[in-house]
């Protein structure tokens, strides 16, 4: 069983890191201490600063939505993110039932820099991690880097909702990728399943609300059940 983890808001995320960056690019003048208090990008955007620096013109919005994704690959920003709690303990669990593989939007470029936060924070180490550029590229990747072995593959993200949309696509791009659901499951990470749209998904698609102890249990407790049945109906 291969378990395929995204990185970015499934095990790691950003607390202040997106703020200083954004804050030095566009010289917004904020000061460190206010700096240090914010918890999250979205209550960096809300700062009166922020508001007034992007409400003032169309060109300073455009300014900023720049420096947003020049933070997303900047090198600096990824070395500052935080683990969410218990990550490291929850990759370590996983395993214990199977192969784990990072699977992330992250480039090639990224990868010295992710794997030395990955050791930082004390996540196992020698992992592999498979740069997807889009959602679609990560049901590609895993799908090729288990036919062989036929395994059941776990694919837990916080972008539930876009993979799902990016299902027909992917489809439509590589048929062979048909035989796919019998043996995929797709875990949404801290996204309730009522707030996605899964009635005519071809395949499972369970929640994991966080990185708590019971919560991996029950999820692990559903995938194993699951597994076990699709081996005993391949027996007979």
């Amino acid at each position: 069983m291969l378990f395929a983890l995204d990185i970015d808001r499934t095990i790691a995320i950003d607390q202040n890191a997106y703020a200083i960056f954004i804050n030095t690019l566009l010289n917004l003048s904020i000061s460190q201490e206010v700096l240090m208090a914010v918890e999250s990008y979205w209550a960096f955007c809300k700062l009166p600063e922020v508001e007034a620096y992007r409400f003032a013109s169309p060109e300073n919005e455009e300014r900023f939505q720049a420096a947003f994704m020049q933070a997303k690959e900047a090198l600096e920003v990824l070395a500052l993110l935080h683990p969410l709690p218990g990550a490291a303990a929850g990759v370590q669990t996983l395993m214990r039932y199977g192969k784990v593989a990072y699977y992330t939007s992250r480039g090639f470029e990224m990868q010295d820099t992710t794997r030395a936060w990955l050791a930082q924070h004390d996540f196992p180490l020698g992992l592999e991690i498979v740069s997807c550029k889009n959602f679609y590229v990560k049901y590609m990747a895993s799908y090729s880097n288990t036919k062989a072995t036929n395994e059941p593959v776990v694919l837990i993200d916080d972008n539930a909702s876009k993979l799902i949309s990016a299902w027909p696509r992917a489809l439509e791009k590589w048929p062979v990728l048909d035989e796919y659901p019998s043996r995929l499951t797709l875990v949404a990470f801290g996204t309730p399943l009522d707030e996605l749209s899964i009635h005519d998904v071809p395949f499972p698609v369970l929640g994991l609300p966080s990185w708590e102890p019971e919560h991996i249990q029950s999820l692990l407790d559903r995938v194993l059940l699951a597994s076990h049945k699709e081996e005993s109906t391949h027996d007979h």
